[in-house]
């Protein structure tokens, strides 16, 4: 007796658990269109192949960036406010940050002044060849000890009504920009900057550069400028 009851339960339990099992496993026409919609909305159509999928505020914005070509150079942008903005396309994430007035310093290349007024340019080695001398020639190689040797570096200097950064090709670019360009003493990068004694200044529709490849890429679109034409400058 005991024995047919537990077979009738053990029955019974798995009578119930299958339906609960076809109950949980089964979906509901309603849903299934729901979940496709979901999920249709989350990829990218072939009309709109790209899509905004976040955005986030930020406030008090301070980029510290340093980027090697020949040279580790350093950037700074800061600004007062800026949007995030994730875009989804091809499978991947762009992250895009768009930024409202912008002031930003660019180390553009570090070199040494030499007592007689020459600069020398660093090479790979650690060696240093005269500016615009050539590698075959061998009085164009300066020793590094050399006394009087100074270390000096390329700057320039943005401020911008708005500005773009995109974070996967690391491509900085800045609207209704003014600019000043600047022949400072040391390699270590500036911490203020004297809005009369530069090399250059002027006005641009917009600048661009890149923070990797081999070297710096530097273009102002529409440049309006005044220098010394006594230095090189541009």
């Amino acid at each position: 007796m005991f024995k047919f009851q537990t077979i009738l339960s053990a029955v019974a339990l798995a009578l119930v658990g299958g339906v609960l099992c076809i109950k949980l496993l089964h979906i509901e026409k309603q849903d299934y269109a729901t979940y496709e919609e979901i999920l249709a909305s989350s990829k990218p159509s072939k009309e709109n192949h790209l899509t905004s999928i976040s955005q986030q505020a930020r406030q008090g914005v301070c980029k510290q960036l340093w980027f090697n070509n020949k040279d580790p150079l350093f950037c700074q942008i800061k600004s007062d406010d800026s949007e995030l903005f994730f875009y989804f396309e091809d499978n991947q994430i762009d992250v895009i940050e768009k930024m409202g007035v912008v002031h930003c310093v660019v180390q553009e290349e570090l070199f040494y002044l030499l007592p007689d007024g020459q600069e020398a340019i660093q090479k790979e080695d650690g060696r240093l060849l005269l500016r615009h001398a050539s590698p075959d020639d061998s009085s164009s190689w300066i020793d590094p000890s050399t006394p009087g040797l100074a270390p000096m570096q390329l700057i320039r200097y943005i401020e911008a009504d708005k500005a773009t950064y995109n974070y996967a090709s690391q491509l900085f670019v800045a609207e209704d920009v003014k600019l000043w360009k600047y022949k400072l003493e040391g390699h270590e990068p500036p911490s203020a900057l004297s809005q009369t004694d530069f090399l250059m200044s002027g006005t641009a529709r917009s600048v661009e550069f890149a923070f990797k490849g081999e070297q710096f890429d530097f273009q102002a679109h529409s440049l309006k400028a005044t220098f010394d034409p006594q230095r090189e400058t541009l």
